[in-house]
């Protein structure tokens, strides 16, 4: 009873949080708890295997376009900023990059007239397809799920899961403002900026989490 209370006081504050910075959370059965009670967690990085791009004049030039996904890989690892994620989770991240290079499955049509965003569901079905090779027990995946030019923001959905299982245990859908000018540095600007409110989101669940034990 204790511990369903305390997850009900860390999604009211969470929630607050995301939504006063005009961001939103998406969770489907949350276990926040085992995340911090992790002491190893592998980070597999950018996973853009079912991206769409939101931008009518860029329609039908994917063959193009798709050059600046490893450029906006590069861009967000370089300049995401301190602290690391061994700072941040306070113990040491081991990382896994082999899921950076799944853009080049992408279909034909991965630039849209349409917004998308992935359901429950489809993070599920994604984790789902991970290998389960990696021996440490939590693995952290930041699915980019859609860029909006017309919004001029990312979505992306920071996803903690046990690797073995694949169940799911934290994930947080959320928008990142672009930069001004230049594919790179616009789009991957966006990115760190969702960076920095998962960073934010992260140390505020943790502080919340330590003051209810």
């Amino acid at each position: 009873m204790k511990s369903r209370i305390v997850l009900i006081c860390f999604f009211s504050v969470i929630s607050t949080f995301i939504f006063g910075q005009g961001n939103f959370i998406s969770q489907e059965k949350p276990k926040v708890k085992e995340v911090f009670e992790s002491k190893s967690m592998t980070y597999y990085g950018l996973d853009f295997s079912h991206f769409k791009l939101y931008n009518m004049k860029k329609v039908g030039t994917e063959e193009s376009v798709i050059k600046y996904i490893p450029a906006w890989i590069e861009y967000f690892e370089s300049k995401k900023g301190e602290p690391s994620l061994n700072e941040l989770f306070k113990f040491n991240v081991k990382t896994n990059f082999e899921l950076l290079y799944r853009y080049k499955a992408l279909a034909d049509n991965w630039i849209s007239f349409s917004i998308n965003t992935l359901n429950n569901d489809s993070i599920q079905s994604i984790v789902n397809s991970y290998p389960s090779s990696d021996l440490n027990e939590i693995g952290l995946v930041i699915i980019v799920e859609c860029f909006d030019k017309e919004t001029e923001n990312v979505i992306v959905n920071y996803t903690f899961f046990n690797i073995q299982t694949k169940e799911i245990l934290w994930s947080i859908k959320l928008r990142g403002d672009a930069g001004r000018v230049g594919m790179t540095y616009h789009w991957g600007k966006g990115l760190v900026n969702s960076y920095l409110i998962f960073e934010q989101i992260y140390k505020s669940a943790e502080k919340s989490l330590k003051k209810k034990k």
